[in-house]
């Protein structure tokens, strides 16, 4: 069922029918010495039922087994339950012809075998991500959650932008912001490598051959040789790409969609974009995301981890920006910019404080891209990539390639005991 067809279908929904064990709970249950029954529940689940009982849509669960933990979570919850029953197939059509309901305005949520039948015969029907799979081949939905974590929540986030409920858009947003910070995984470090295809300067610049290899294998080599990274990941628009990504190593679970891919396209948006699909399909978001643009091939694998343990002592900082001490140029404390036919200070407004011996001016640093250390708290609650506390990670200058020329003076200056050449000579990443 594409996604027309299910919003269509939810509009006209009249029933919408659970499952309890596995669906509101996790599946297990906690017996005590006395041999009473304990389940775990999902607060955010009655937060989403209490929002659809304002709605004319009914809320019945249905259980094979009688069982007072359902019947009291029922009643804290404010909706029927029927339990003890032989076949929930034959207790939805009863209930359903009892109250002048259409089985195409039913919506069925299970997870196990004996729910089989039952979705069979409904308008709609959706899963927790641990249903089982012959639940989850017939589903129209299944949920990125498994049970007892929040289905019914999601599940009502999903179709309630189909009807006038009453929760408005920013609180949809805080909410959203929530849960997905909720799943991030403290000191989880992930490399995240972008490689868009559209190079213009030079086509094809990010797979473009040095010393035998792409440019893209060092720097998936260099995350590979690194202690702290625990999974490389490349995000790239280009299949030719992703395979040659994963012959060296890396995963690319994902292709990024086109409209973040062109040449106007910024670092946040694939950033939030990887973010988004890890919350969405592995419900889990690495605490850290190592930025290594492909454009920068000569690093050393301890530097990264380096700037890694950094960042993680520093649990104020927002990212942290690794940055060359700039010696050569005339100090910027020094420009100038055009007003009209005349030149004014920059940084001052009295010229002469322009004019003072370059020592008196505080050293500056320019980004080296060597490597940068993003924090998904930051990136999700600020919708930055950066933040206003940027940790200070001072490295020696490198080469950026920016153009042909770049490339080629790399080539030609190529240290052949570079330590990540010498990894992938080795074959390490096979």
């Amino acid at each position: 069922m594409d996604n027309r067809e299910f919003y269509k279908k939810i509009e006209q929904l009249q029933l919408i029918a659970y499952d309890f064990d596995g669906v509101m709970t996790n599946n297990c249950v906690y017996i005590d010495e006395n041999g009473l029954e304990q389940v775990r529940v999902n607060r955010s689940d009655g937060y989403a039922i209490s929002q659809i009982k304002k709605t004319n849509i009914r809320q019945v669960i249905f259980s094979t087994e009688t069982n007072k933990v359902v019947s009291r979570r029922a009643e804290k919850l404010g909706i029927e339950v029927q339990q003890g029953l032989k076949s929930k197939k034959e207790a939805v059509i009863e209930y359903c012809k009892k109250n002048k309901i259409q089985l195409t305005n039913v919506l069925f949520l299970g997870n196990d075998l004996n729910d089989y039948e039952v979705m069979n015969i409904v308008g709609v029907s959706g899963c927790p991500a641990d249903a089982e799979i012959e639940i989850k081949r017939i589903c129209d939905w299944v949920s990125v959650k498994n049970g007892g974590e929040g289905v019914i929540r999601e599940l009502y986030r999903k179709i309630s932008h189909t009807k006038n409920w009453k929760m408005s858009e920013i609180s949809e947003k805080k909410l959203l912001k929530l849960e997905m910070l909720n799943c991030i995984k403290k000191d989880q470090v992930m490399a995240i490598i972008p490689a868009r295809s559209g190079s213009k300067g030079i086509p094809d610049k990010n797979i473009q051959d040095l010393q035998g290899f792409p440019l893209i294998a060092y720097s998936i080599g260099v995350a590979k040789m690194s202690k702290e990274i625990s999974r490389v990941i490349v995000s790239t628009d280009s299949d030719q790409y992703a395979k040659i990504a994963k012959k060296f190593g890396a995963e690319v679970p994902y292709l990024r969609p086109k409209d973040i891919s062109g040449d106007t396209a910024t670092d946040i948006e694939f950033v939030s974009h990887a973010i988004q699909w890890f919350y969405e399909n592995e419900k889990c978001i690495p605490e850290f995301l190592v930025q290594l643009r492909i454009t920068c091939p000569l690093r050393k694998p301890g530097v990264i981890d380096q700037a890694v343990k950094l960042i993680k002592n520093h649990p104020d900082a927002t990212c942290l920006i690794s940055a060359s001490r700039e010696t050569k140029m005339l100090s910027p404390y020094k420009w100038l910019k055009k007003n009209g036919d005349y030149y004014q200070s920059i940084f001052f407004y009295e010229n002469d404080a322009a004019n003072m011996p370059r020592q008196s001016y505080p050293d500056v640093f320019v980004p080296s891209v060597y490597v940068d250390v993003l924090k998904a708290q930051t990136i999700i609650e600020q919708m930055q990539l950066h933040g206003n506390r940027m940790l200070a990670f001072e490295t020696e200058e490198t080469v950026d390639i920016d153009n042909k020329s770049d490339l080629e003076f790399l080539r030609n200056n190529f240290d052949k005991q570079n330590v990540v050449y010498q990894y992938l000579k080795k074959g390490n990443y096979e």
